[in-house]
């Protein structure tokens, strides 16, 4: 929807788009929220538990900053602690998401460097001071150029062939610098990226005014066995606890208006300050004082989720071993938390040039753009519940 609306297409997104098609989409999308999320909160409150509102919070001021940022600021930055708090924070994500592997390869360089820091070990200083020396981006991105150039049915040889003549082309590109027009991104134009950025305030801006407008109508929809799902009212779909919040995931589920530890009103007009914490969780303030300021309702499923994934490497490592004594092959810890998504490839940008055709051509498109954020956010603070 957002592509479509952003883009001014009717063509939906494809199944399987571009790595770069997606980043674009992504950071517009952060970028949005990050103007209107004062807004939003403030029209919401600080108490709101409604189920819709807190997948698309959780959506936009969690999972997307993590996926952008990880590497492409906090590791190429050098940001040490923000880096490792980052990893942590991708790995819960994983978990309630229940990616198979991924929920392993977070915890086992976590572990490494707590052993490290606990042993006092000179490569953990190495490490903070060289961050950004200590990746496999060349080795990924040389890899990836290869494949994209080669055939599953070639040999070692013409492998080899193919990527001594691509090495030797990053330096000798004479030949093909006279033929190929350099082209620049229609991204990395600034008015282009004010107005695609305009348009997706007013998207986010008209989506959470839907929300409010059908506040407590999403519902729990119980399936067979234990299996809960989420009906989402005003996105008319409906998710599992996966695509929820971590707290949805955790054996205590969400009280709608009440504490999650003393299932008190959490506005009961004694004048009690509450909050709501990133996990969905609502408690008192007098409540989540006593707790420590902690949740350990999701501090139990993520301790939880570490003992589970680190016994499950374990006993994978230790069949390795016994496997390793009855054949001579060589498997590695990459057949055990090897990612279940092929490795990037390098995609070309396609259509570049029709995106933004129609707004290369209204000179009026900008103006039209932020006329349209005043009226979506006119209707969005103007918004009420309907009740049904």
């Amino acid at each position: 929807m957002e592509c479509q609306y952003v883009f001014s297409t009717s063509k939906a997104l494809s199944i399987s788009p571009s790595p770069y098609r997606i980043f674009v989409l992504l950071e517009l999308v952060r970028s949005a929220w990050k103007e209107i999320r004062p807004i939003v909160t403030g029209k919401f409150g600080k108490y709101c538990k409604d189920i819709e509102f807190l997948f698309l919070f959780e959506l936009l001021d969690n999972t997307v900053p993590v996926g952008l940022d990880i590497y492409s600021t906090l590791f190429r930055s050098g940001d040490w602690k923000s880096y490792i708090e980052g990893v942590f924070r991708a790995w819960c994500i994983f978990l309630w998401f229940e990616r198979r592997n991924y929920n392993k390869a977070p915890l086992v360089f976590l572990s490494d460097i707590f052993y490290w820091n606990q042993k006092n070990h000179p490569i953990l200083n190495v490490l903070k001071d060289h961050l950004v020396k200590f990746t496999d981006y060349p080795v990924e991105n040389m890899h990836s150029i290869i494949r994209w150039q080669s055939s599953s049915t070639d040999t070692s040889q013409q492998l080899s062939k193919i990527a001594k003549v691509i090495n030797a082309r990053r330096d000798i590109n004479v030949f093909e610098d006279t033929f190929v027009v350099q082209k620049k991104s229609i991204y990395a134009d600034k008015d282009n990226m004010r107005l695609l950025t305009k348009k997706a305030q007013v998207f986010l801006l008209e989506t959470f005014s839907k929300i409010y407008q059908r506040l407590g109508q999403s519902s729990i929809v119980k399936g067979p066995g234990k299996k809960i799902t989420y009906k989402l009212a005003s996105l008319d779909i409906i998710v599992d606890k996966k695509q929820m919040l971590l707290g949805f995931s955790s054996e205590h589920l969400l009280s709608s208006d009440k504490c999650d530890q003393c299932h008190r009103l959490l506005c009961d007009g004694t004048g009690k300050s509450s909050v709501v914490i990133a996990c969905g969780h609502g408690y008192h303030e007098s409540c989540f004082t006593l707790l420590n300021k902690k949740c350990y309702h999701c501090e139990n499923f993520l301790k939880l989720g570490i003992k589970n994934n680190v016994s499950s490497l374990l006993s994978r490592l230790s069949k390795l071993d016994k496997s390793k004594s009855k054949s001579k092959s060589k498997p590695n810890l990459q057949e055990i938390i090897e990612a279940d998504e092929d490795s990037p490839q390098n995609q070309r940008i396609e259509n570049e040039d029709d995106i933004l055709e129609v707004f290369r051509k209204n000179k009026q498109a900008l103006p039209k753009a932020e006329q349209a954020y005043s009226i979506a956010l006119e209707k969005f603070l103007n918004a009420n519940v309907t009740i049904i």
